[in-house]
């Protein structure tokens, strides 16, 4: 399966399959003068035994002789020569655990302390045509000061390993890199596209929907916070669960000073469905007609493939609901695997994504570091997530300690930060503290 967004100009490469692996145990120092060296995981990686080999994605901790470890494993693998001039190049992570040091050419570009989310690593530009090495070092203890949103009492396990597919993009210094459409008129067929690339500054772009070859080009500055496009579908069909229609927007740029040459040097292409959703008085009302949500709670979670699950699992799972007449998922309780969802858009299988919580009490709403965390996993979860038309709601915080006091700035923040990012959808958290609750307004 080939997620969106997608890219035809842009080379991109599944680094999934393979890699060089090591399993350091339980005693690994990861302290912070301890991670900024990779010498350790590479020596490690080049004696281990020889088949020290596993596959991503997957776990470390589902495997025999290893299941249910607790501990660090480092990965190790090969990156593609860059191709674009100018461009470092960018991996996109679509989810590990529980945390992780990202090292490329043995110098450490990024720290991962959010398990589930989607998350990307620029790269500094290379030096020469060679591939490039790429280790991951991983760790699934539980630390709450190192991962404070993952504890070891939440009635789910705690996968390790890196779960979800990897890719590099071999980007040009000035690349798009995001998409987000909205609609804003069903009838019309009328969607928001805000269009946003690495550094702001004044770019040609061009435009198509489904397929059809790009559009004349026009001269647009897209500032940090975005160019907004109002654009009209042609031939545009509604999203239901009955009738899962989608379309596709492609997007191209180039520098508006690029000289000698009219080529576009970058493009993404993502998928949306026209729909909207919304509450009125006790009714979720979707497309103007208020319907009824039937299904259930989901896990990532199987016993040979913990949230590594193959294409044919998901495909499985959702025929499951399917077949008993569900039109409705709340992925539980943390980011959703983005195959998962494109599935769910195309099967027409309602959902309610959530970032990463369970009964969270005193100790979470007074840390501070966990609170920057967790509102930052619940912009990115919403900013990868939001052109999904099967998610109808936003969610967080699943059963916290909402009778207490000090759980409202934390749901606050957290209300707050989602209907900045997407003001589309109804917001919500479920609760175990009725009636006592003093959250729910």
């Amino acid at each position: 399966m080939n997620p969106y967004p997608r890219h035809s100009i842009r080379p991109v490469t599944c680094l999934d399959g393979s890699w060089d692996f090591v399993w350091l145990g339980d005693d690994v120092d990861l302290t912070a003068s301890a991670i900024k060296s990779a010498e350790s995981a590479r020596l490690a990686l080049d004696s281990s035994a020889p088949g020290g080999r596993a596959t991503v994605p997957g776990c470390f901790d589902t495997v025999p002789g290893r299941a249910g470890a607790r501990g660090t494993a480092a990965y190790r693998t090969q990156l593609p020569a860059a191709r674009s001039a100018g461009g470092g190049g960018r991996l996109v992570f679509d989810g590990l655990g529980i945390w992780a040091a990202i090292y490329v050419d043995g110098a450490l570009l990024h720290v991962h302390r959010k398990p589930y989310s989607r998350f990307t690593v620029d790269l500094p530009a290379a030096t020469g045509d060679r591939p490039r090495e790429l280790i991951v070092v991983v760790d699934n203890r539980f630390d709450t000061e190192r991962s404070p949103l993952q504890e070891n009492y939440f009635d789910f396990y705690a996968y390790g390993g890196i779960f979800r597919s990897v890719y590099y993009h071999d980007v040009p210094e000035l690349f798009l890199t995001d998409v987000r459409v909205t609609t804003t008129d069903l009838e019309r067929g009328t969607v928001t596209a805000v269009v946003t690339t690495n550094t702001p500054g004044s770019f040609v772009l061009a435009y198509a929907f489904d397929g059809a070859a790009l559009g004349d080009p026009r001269n647009v500055e897209i500032p940090d916070a975005g160019a907004r496009l109002e654009l009209t579908v042609p031939d545009a069909s509604p999203w239901s669960p009955d009738n899962p229609n989608l379309h596709t927007l492609t997007v191209a740029i180039r520098p508006r000073d690029t000289a000698g040459s009219d080529a576009m040097t970058d493009d993404i292409t993502v998928r949306f469905g026209l729909r909207t959703v919304e509450v009125r008085g006790a009714d979720i009302v979707l497309n103007g007609e208020p319907v009824r949500l039937f299904g259930w709670n989901r896990h990532e979670a199987h016993a040979q493939f913990g949230p590594a699950l193959p294409a044919a699992q998901l495909e499985h799972d959702i025929a499951i609901m399917k077949n008993a007449g569900a039109n409705f998922v709340r992925g539980s309780h943390y980011p959703q695997d983005s195959r998962f969802l494109d599935l769910c858009d195309e099967l027409g299988l309602m959902v309610w994504e959530e970032s990463l919580a369970w009964q969270n009490d005193e100790r979470h709403f007074a840390n501070d570091e966990y609170v920057r965390l967790v509102v930052e996993q619940q912009r990115e979860m919403i900013q990868g997530h939001i052109n999904h038309p099967s998610i109808v709601m936003w969610g967080f915080q699943n059963e916290l300690h909402s009778e207490k006091e000090s759980a409202r700035p934390l749901i606050e923040k957290l209300a707050h930060a989602t209907r900045e990012s997407d003001a589309t959808r109804p917001v919500t958290f479920a609760t175990c503290r009725f009636p006592n609750d003093l959250c729910l307004d």
